[in-house]
């Protein structure tokens, strides 16, 4: 937080505020799962955005020509894969933060809030980490996302960003029986991975 008192003090109040800090991938079984593990994925995916939120945003709000918030979140948030639960925790709170933030600056047209939830990036947080489903899961190059968010922060517009076209239907998915949701899981493949992907690498020591 003091970086950030810092970084007003030498170049002013940002109009753009991007937040995509997120802890590396741990891939434990909860139970297996250190709770200071746990707590390093809350503090850095969830806290920190907390703390640069309510540095950053009175400023927006300041400024004469408003600005834009952008939060980059995870589709795990909401689909929760296994092996994952700090991180899908993590990110699951911080898109409910943005949503929160946005509620609360409806009806100020100078800000505009901007949720991004993607699939996996081809970045070393999953580095290890293999796709699942090629097909149902691609893997996104950052410039694909990056060119969304520029496009959108440059067009002024604010709302919500889903990459690939699995997470732009994760609000469907929510509303499926059960046991629909289940199947989606099984030929995703999305509950194996992690656990998959962490044999494989041990194998490959």
């Amino acid at each position: 937080m003091d970086s950030d008192l810092l970084t007003v003090s030498q170049l002013g109040t940002p109009t753009i505020v991007i937040n995509c800090a997120a802890a590396r991938i741990n891939g434990l079984p909860l139970l297996d799962l250190p709770a200071d593990a746990f707590e390093k994925t809350i503090r850095t995916n969830l806290l920190a955005a907390f703390h640069l939120y309510q540095v950053f945003l009175p400023g927006i709000l300041e400024s004469e020509g408003g600005g834009t918030l952008v939060t980059v979140s995870s589709v795990l948030g909401q689909l929760t894969a296994a092996g994952l639960s700090d991180y899908a925790a993590s990110k699951a709170g911080l898109s409910a933060l943005h949503k929160t933030i946005e509620a609360e600056m409806r009806g100020n047209p100078l800000v505009k809030t901007l949720l991004v939830e993607i699939g996996q990036m081809s970045t070393p947080l999953f580095g290890w980490v293999r796709a699942p489903n090629h097909f149902f899961a691609p893997v996104l190059e950052p410039v694909q996302v990056a060119r969304e968010m520029v496009t959108a922060i440059d067009s002024g517009r604010g709302g919500v960003i889903r990459l690939p076209l699995y997470a732009a239907l994760v609000d469907w998915y929510a509303v499926l029986p059960a046991a629909l949701q289940r199947i989606a899981r099984y030929v995703s493949g999305i509950d194996a991975a992690v656990t998959q992907s962490r044999e494989a690498s041990r194998k490959t020591e």
